[in-house]
């Protein structure tokens, strides 16, 4: 099974992000802009992506917010491949 990945925003661009990260096999786990971003944090493995999906008005508060578990990398700068760890989306 693959690494999950976290979408902070469930709606509309949360939904298509989850169901493409799904039909790729990883495992998905959502969540809110609300939610305790810490014990969640917690709770899951070191995601391959942590993907905020909120309005733009909402993303500064959200990577603000953002634990480290959820925000850093895998592996060590070093050993990183080129691709994305944190990724935002809004329109």
């Amino acid at each position: 099974m693959k690494a999950p990945v976290v979408i902070i925003g469930v709606g509309e661009m949360g939904g298509v992000f989850a169901r493409g990260f799904l039909r790729n096999g990883h495992p998905v786990c959502p969540g809110t802009r609300d939610m305790d971003m810490q014990q969640e944090a917690d709770s899951i493995p070191l995601p391959q992506l942590t993907l905020p999906a909120v309005a733009e008005k909402d993303l500064h508060d959200t990577l603000d917010r953002m634990p480290a578990p959820l925000a850093r990398p895998r592996r060590p700068v070093a050993e990183r491949t080129a691709a994305a760890r944190l990724a935002t989306a809004w329109l």
